[in-house]
């Protein structure tokens, strides 16, 4: 590997690295309680290397949050088929954010801390990132509403009815599991498809007209 290659490669894995802790971070102790030594600490990189790739803290919790979303919207983006029926598009993009969001703990984690304490969300470009996830909620809902599929509702309503419950869920999963391993869980353990087939199927029929 030249020296060009080398330097592209660590910056590239310095950066990724970077992510990568300000993600557990930011998810066990939100923006205000993550400082730039924290960050750099579990990184194993210098704090100045957050300035150089991400200009600041906020800058590589922007980053951190539109990747997640980013994520997530990969997996719902084709979800739906266009030929279907509107229930069954809506009950299908609803699985699939079910399974995008189980895959992403550390934003459900991240989402939750800063929605509670009234932090990074509140901010432009965070809140225009996360609002892509409820525009593909908002348009079947109201195409399902237009044909006559569904009752007439408050798109907002519907998104987080099912998103509340899935976060829910992605967060309790490790008190569960925990419990379960010593012993402590009396119930069976809930699988994520069964948990995201019984909330579409719910929401699905809570809206037919």
């Amino acid at each position: 590997m030249n020296e060009r290659r080398r330097r592209a490669h660590d910056s590239k894995a310095s950066r990724r690295a970077l992510m990568d802790a300000g993600t557990v971070l930011f998810a066990q102790n939100g923006f205000a309680g993550t400082t730039l030594d924290m960050i750099a600490a579990k990184a194993g990189a210098n704090k100045a290397l957050v300035a150089y790739h991400f200009t600041s803290k906020d800058g590589l919790y922007q980053a951190i949050l539109d990747e997640a979303v980013e994520a997530v919207l990969a997996r719902t983006a084709h979800a739906a088929d266009p030929a279907g029926t509107p229930a069954d598009r809506l009950r299908a993009h609803i699985r699939a954010l079910a399974l995008a969001l189980a895959a992403s703990p550390h934003l459900c984690a991240m989402l939750v801390t800063e929605y509670a304490r009234g932090g990074q969300q509140d901010l432009p470009a965070a809140f225009a990132s996360l609002s892509r996830i409820f525009r593909t909620t908002d348009a079947l809902v109201r195409e399902g509403v237009g044909q006559g599929a569904f009752r007439d509702v408050d798109t907002q309503i519907v998104h987080l009815a099912f998103t509340g419950a899935f976060v829910f869920f992605v967060l309790t999963g490790g008190y569960r599991d925990r419990l379960a391993a010593e012993g402590r869980w009396p119930f069976s353990l809930p699988e994520t498809e069964g948990f995201a087939d019984f909330v579409a199927d719910s929401v699905v029929r809570s809206l037919s007209a």
